[in-house]
């Protein structure tokens, strides 16, 4: 019988040389160093850059590596007690707080499984912070791929390879081939003194709310508590986004240019009883703690990527032209043969003239379309601005009463 290969490819090489690796966006704890291991493995960018240029200290074996993993149609059987390890396909923050909810289900039912999830990269504090659950962050040893059966590649999951134009419910997926049943996360009440939370920048212009809109929230909701609106230091347009912001912000609205680690941003999350967010990694990690809020969604489905979670009000944006109709299922800009960068909307072009995303980082244009160029459907946020804030004013009173 042939081996079953997951489709996920890894970097296979040796080291000479001991090595202590970390991401700067995960907790000291997550540093991994060697464990007398003859190979080791690896799918992140930078490091792979850094076995290159390492010298003797490293040496790169082979590319491409799949490992034997259990087939889709075996993962609805039972794993008694024992070692399984998850391996992602890519670290996105969204598409994790689906895996770790799967995970909080898996382990309900599997209660003496041991579980451990490699390649969780920028998402290792979101899964460091769950009971019982071992972090693989930039390696996979052999002894640990020796040590652990089975070896399940969520990269088979259905649509996870499509989720630049087509958004997954990786949970529900997730669910469904276990064959499992959902662990409830209740609503979290409205305290007495609300922390409102407003993060309006997605990592793509089409997700990031408009200046304007995220100005129009916090006027709206700055009766109901303490604001803080979150941006992101670590993106180059964040200093433009911010002036236009500023301009239009009420006063004692408090401006965080960012979380350094996923375990601040975490820790602020929790501390939140509203949140108002685009679609981005916030908005879904308000699913692990309950929290009451608003998602604002242009170009991807809100229904879909909030699945069975309602502690968040959906607002999407009503918008039909003549080359989309939001939703679209984009998630990132796309670009024509020649080079042009934007989306069916703004380039006025059929997805089929759109082949591929950008072959390099535009600063210039991703500023443009996150502050003055907006897509079409997020024009249209612009356009409502008051209607998704009184949307936002109206959720938070519902959830303040229900407290």
């Amino acid at each position: 019988m042939s081996k079953h290969l997951g489709p996920t490819a890894f970097t296979r090489f040796r080291s000479t040389a001991p090595f202590s690796l970390k991401l700067s966006v995960c907790e000291e704890k997550f540093r991994q160093q060697p464990d007398g291991s003859k190979d080791y493995f690896t799918r992140n960018k930078v490091l792979r850059q850094q076995l290159s240029a390492a010298g003797g200290a490293a040496r790169v074996m082979m590319e491409g590596v799949r490992f034997e993993t259990l087939p889709v149609e075996q993962w609805g059987r039972d794993f008694g007690r024992q070692r399984v390890m998850f391996v992602l396909p890519s670290d996105a923050l969204g598409d994790c707080v689906g895996v770790v909810l799967f995970l909080r289900a898996f382990r309900s039912r599997f209660p003496d499984v041991r579980v451990t999830v490699a390649n969780t990269g920028g998402a290792t504090d979101i899964f460091g912070r769950e009971a019982g659950i071992t972090v693989l962050p930039l390696v996979i040893s052999a002894k640990e791929l020796a040590r652990h059966f089975p070896i399940i590649d969520l990269g088979e999951v259905d649509g996870w390879d499509a989720v630049v134009t087509q958004p997954v419910d990786v949970e529900a997926v997730l669910l469904n081939r276990f064959q499992l049943d959902p662990v409830a996360v209740p609503v979290r009440p409205v305290g007495p003194s609300p922390r409102i939370g407003i993060l309006p920048m997605a990592s793509s212009p089409l997700r990031t709310l408009p200046p304007m809109v995220t100005a129009a929230l916090a006027d709206a909701l700055k009766a109901k508590g303490q604001i803080s609106v979150v941006l992101n230091a670590y993106q180059g347009c964040k200093i433009a986004y911010e002036k236009l912001l500023r301009a239009n912000l009420p006063e004692g609205v408090q401006i965080i240019d960012g979380f350094a680690t996923t375990h601040k941003l975490l820790d602020f999350m929790d501390g939140l009883d509203f949140v108002a967010a685009c679609d981005s990694g916030p908005a879904h990690l308000t699913k692990l703690f309950g929290t009451a809020g608003t998602a604002i969604y242009t170009s991807a489905a809100g229904d879909v990527l909030q699945g069975r979670h309602r502690n968040l009000g959906l607002w999407q944006v009503p918008y039909g032209g003549d080359f989309c109709t939001a939703p679209c299922g984009l998630a990132k800009v796309r670009a024509t043969a020649d080079g042009e960068v934007g989306c069916m909307g703004s380039l006025k072009r059929p997805l089929a003239e759109l082949p591929r995303l950008p072959n390099e980082a535009l600063p210039g244009v991703v500023e443009k379309l996150m502050t003055t160029d907006f897509i079409p459907c997020a024009a249209e946020l612009v356009r409502r601005k008051d209607e998704v804030a009184a949307f936002a004013v109206d959720r938070f009173d519902r959830a303040a009463a229900a407290s």
